[in-house]
């Protein structure tokens, strides 16, 4: 196998387990309808720190597709919530990951946060309208800051274990 066939591999495996990831969560019992905790970000932090923006966006898309066709959602309001949520977070998450400014867990939150907050934004201006936004959004924030540290928690011991069985170090 060359080089970029193992890479394209290693992304169709992430791609799978991240939309499966997707797929489990929506079993999952959530206190209000449209909150996730976002179990398959955990894979998408992860390949965005070890192979970077276009991969992560790559993943962070195909998640989103792939995830709404298995839970039946596709081209419905909340596919399109997710595609725009997870791209925002990759893209803000990607480009504080350069500065260095944020750890890990800090990168979690930022794509949590980031990602609700594209949602709600997406909603109040095609739905409720932006008055109604006001009222969700501390619990929101509130809601993407645990679920940020969660995934972010997983992400930090993922790299940690990736690093330590594969030998990897991250040139970037």
């Amino acid at each position: 196998m060359t080089v970029s066939q193992n890479k394209i591999a290693i992304m169709a495996a992430f791609i799978a387990l991240s939309s499966a990831l997707y797929a489990i969560e929506t079993f999952i019992p959530k206190p209000f309808p449209f909150i996730r905790v976002g179990l398959a970000n955990i894979i998408v932090l992860f390949v965005i720190i070890q192979f970077g923006f276009m991969e992560g966006l790559i993943l962070g898309v195909s998640k989103s597709i792939i995830g709404s066709i298995i839970t039946g959602s596709l081209l419905s309001p909340s596919f399109i919530l997710s595609i725009s949520g997870s791209f925002v977070a990759v893209l803000l998450m990607y480009a504080i990951w350069k500065t260095h400014l944020f750890g890990i867990i800090g990168l979690s939150v930022l794509g949590s946060v980031s990602n609700i907050i594209t949602q709600l934004l997406i909603v109040s201006l095609l739905f409720t309208g932006i008055p109604s936004a006001k009222y969700l959004f501390p619990l929101l924030v509130i809601v993407g800051t645990i679920n940020g540290i969660i995934t972010g928690f997983f992400t930090f011991y993922l790299l940690k274990f990736y690093k330590r069985r594969f030998c990897v170090t991250n040139e970037d």
